[in-house]
């Protein structure tokens, strides 16, 4: 098969409406955010040492939690984010949602 260019959904973006016309036109497809979230970036933050980069991204994550649409994939996207840890207690570990919950 031949591969094709991708971008990932933009939701809410102002100009939204001429990036789906500009993605079009070059035959680009559209991932969706539930696809990076499950196959790219809780893989890599279950894999990565540096927590502070972890952290950083999962908060960045969590703040713009509303914006992503999931779609069907919100349940098991939320599964994934409580088992990955970056939230820093009191003594200083750092431990997923599920830990703490």
């Amino acid at each position: 098969g031949v591969s094709l260019p991708t971008c990932i959904e933009t939701p809410g973006a102002a100009d939204g409406s001429s990036l789906t016309t500009l993605s079009q036109d070059l035959g680009i497809q559209k991932i969706p955010w539930a696809s990076v979230l499950l196959d790219h970036v809780f893989p890599w933050a279950h894999s990565t040492k540096d927590a502070s980069a972890r952290q950083g991204l999962m908060l960045a994550v969590v703040k713009r939690w509303q914006e992503l649409e999931l779609s069907n994939q919100h349940d098991t996207c939320v599964e994934r984010l409580r088992e990955v840890p970056f939230i820093t207690s009191l003594s200083n570990d750092v431990l997923s949602p599920a830990d703490i919950l």
